[in-house]
This record gives structure tokens, C-alpha cells and sequence, in this order.
């Protein structure tokens, strides 16, 4: 019986192992792309976190920056770690690589990648060392504002190591989304709010509520227009928790336009959300 148990154990493990890595497990450089920030860091606090809305129960982990290979300067960050198969787990007082993505308002970790206790990743640290110094210089596309492409491939980067411009490409693109000429451009500039946080995700919100009190339809028909993971986060974080306005100036609008006309992806997810938070 005590073999039987085992074996099914051992299975139930691996299942569970294969669901949470069904892309494999990327490269340091394809991770490196498509993380948000990385870094070297110690834990410092552990806080146990109740189940809400897509998450189940897990932690907030409070790691102490002690070097930053992408991502602009911060002395300390909060990880999510969610207590399903695909946690990451830490333990206070350890210092490791970490490898950050962000999503549905938390920081967290994929634990399929290249993350992990910095004595056994000190090769990937090398690694790391090398890729920021690659990635130092902008490519020459991002002197063009007109490149939005450009732009959005090179956000992150560009935001850390020029400023000043990272901010003209931000008020071109911008002032091109308000004018509501194209949709295409309304919708590419939302489409940035996953890679928003801090004062770019404040500057998100006030774009976000001037232009769905302004031009409800433009803002409507471009979110349509969204992937759904980019539709959930604009409409979780953005349209229903807005920052510079009371929700009874932006939302009872956005719900007119709605029950007006035909938005179905928008329409049902909003909704969906919404009876969710009651």
C-alpha cells in the first residue's frame, strides 16, 4: 500500500511540475527581456497574505535591493509569492537573483526561471552583469518619436537610462492617443498600462480618467481593441479604482456607454469585475 501511495505521489508531483512550466524554462537573455526588474536582493520581512480577487493566499516578501541589473533605483521592493504550485518561496535572511515581473498590481517571481539563491547563481549574476552592460546603449530607433514600436520594445530602458527623452516619446504618443484620430494610436498607448508603475502608472491613471470623462467612445472602442490581460489590468486597476477622480465621475459614463452601445469584451469583463469586488 505504502508503494502504491508513493508512486501516485510522485506522479501528482510531476503533473503538478509540468502544468506550472508548460512554456519550459527560458534563457537568462529571453528572461532578461521580459522581466520588469531584476536584481540582487535580500529578504527582509515575510508577511502571510489573505486569498483576494485572482490570487489565492500566499506572501509579501520584503526584499532590501543590494544591486539592480534592470530596472530603475529602488532601496527595497515587495514580491508576492502565491501559495498554489507556481510559488516561488523565500526565506528571511537569504539573498537571491530575482528575475520580476509584474501583474494584476503585484510583484512576483516565475518559478520556472532563472531566479534563485545567490550562492548557487552566481554564474547567472555574471550573466546579468554582462546583458546590462550590452543594454546600456539605446538603440538608434528611439530617437525617432514617431517609432512607437521602438518605444514599446525599449520602455523600461529608456525611462532608466534617458529621461528626458523617454519623456518627449511619452507626450508625443500621448498627445497622438488623446486626439482620438485613430484608434489604433489610442489603443497602442493603453496597451503600455502593464509596464506602468510608480510615476508612469500615475501619469497612466490621469491620462486614463481625462480621456474616459472627455471621449468615453474613443476610450471604449480602443480598449476593445486590447489583448484580455491588458483588458483586465486597465479595467481592474485603472477604470475601477481610478487615482485623480471620484469613481462618480468616471464610472457612472463609462456604464451609459456601455448599456448605449455594443463594447461585448469590455462590457462583459467590467461586470464581471465589478459584481466580483461587491
Amino acid at each position: 500500500m505504502k508503494t502504491t501511495i508513493i508512486a501516485i505521489s510522485i506522479i501528482l508531483v510531476s503533473s503538478i511540475a509540468n502544468a506550472v512550466c508548460i512554456d519550459g524554462h527560458p534563457s537568462i537573455k529571453d528572461e532578461y527581456a521580459k522581466s520588469q526588474r531584476i536584481i540582487i536582493g535580500k529578504i527582509i520581512d515575510k508577511k502571510e497574505m489573505p486569498e483576494s480577487g485572482k490570487y489565492y493566499e500566499g506572501n509579501n516578501h520584503t526584499v532590501q535591493v543590494q544591486e539592480i541589473f534592470k530596472g530603475n533605483s529602488i532601496n527595497t521592493i515587495v514580491i508576492f509569492s502565491e501559495n498554489s504550485s507556481g510559488r516561488f518561496p523565500m526565506s528571511v535572511g537569504e539573498t537571491y537573483v530575482l528575475f520580476i515581473y509584474y501583474e494584476l498590481g503585484r510583484y512576483q517571481i516565475d518559478n520556472c526561471g532563472n531566479s534563485g539563491l545567490l550562492p548557487e547563481k552566481q554564474d547567472t549574476a555574471k550573466v546579468l552583469r554582462q546583458l546590462k552592460e550590452d543594454n546600456d546603449v539605446l538603440p538608434a530607433c528611439i530617437h525617432r518619436l514617431s517609432d512607437f514600436k521602438c518605444f514599446q520594445q525599449n520602455f523600461m530602458r529608456t525611462y532608466e537610462r534617458d529621461n528626458k527623452l523617454f519623456w518627449q516619446h511619452w507626450r508625443h504618443h500621448e498627445s497622438k492617443a488623446k486626439a482620438c484620430t485613430s484608434l489604433r494610436d489610442t489603443s497602442q498607448f493603453l496597451s503600455l498600462v502593464q509596464r506602468c508603475d510608480g510615476e508612469l502608472a500615475e501619469a497612466m491613471y490621469e491620462f486614463i480618467e481625462k480621456l474616459s470623462i472627455s471621449k468615453v467612445t474613443c476610450f471604449l472602442r480602443a480598449a476593445e481593441k486590447l489583448d484580455d490581460k491588458i483588458l483586465d489590468h486597465l479595467i481592474r486597476y485603472y477604470v475601477m479604482t481610478p487615482l485623480y477622480h471620484d469613481p462618480v465621475e468616471t464610472v457612472p459614463l463609462i456604464e451609459n456607454e456601455l448599456k448605449k452601445k455594443n463594447y461585448p469584451r469590455f462590457k462583459k469583463l467590467y461586470f464581471e469585475l465589478k459584481k466580483a469586488n461587491r
